[in-house]
């Protein structure tokens, strides 16, 4: 079971490294560089966010989302002022 989740695990690599590797995969990679990780960078940088304090999928998800609504509305007041 484990040995045939890892092949396929690595399978789905090798078809990701391939596709990125043409250039239309490094136009979509060039865009997202620039639109998504911008905002991580921002939430691990600026708010200093580099890890959950609680425990369990669902307090993760409600601490996520704490953090991305401060994001939010950080941005938002960047952006009206």
């Amino acid at each position: 079971m484990q040995n045939r989740r890892r092949q396929r695990i690595r399978a789905l690599k090798i078809k990701r490294i391939k596709e990125l590797a043409t250039t239309e995969g490094k136009n979509l990679m060039c865009q997202r560089r620039c639109t998504v990780e911008a905002v991580f960078g921002t939430i691990k940088h600026t708010m200093k966010f580099r890890e959950f304090l609680t425990r369990g999928r669902e307090n993760v998800a409600n601490e996520w989302n704490l953090v991305s609504a401060a994001y939010n509305l950080k941005r938002l007041m960047s952006l009206s002022a």
